[in-house]
């Protein structure tokens, strides 16, 4: 039972980090796609 505790506390960080995780991957992601589409242009 001492194995499962840990495992239960580091999964629940992980929900409540995962939030803001998030918006930081979309943010890159918006980023990749403007600078995609600005070297597509300038090709």
């Amino acid at each position: 039972m001492y194995g499962v505790s840990p495992l239960t506390f580091f999964v629940a960080g992980l929900l409540t980090v995962n939030i803001p995780i998030e918006q930081g991957i979309r943010r890159l992601g918006k980023r990749a796609v403007m600078l995609s589409t600005r070297t597509l242009m300038m090709c």
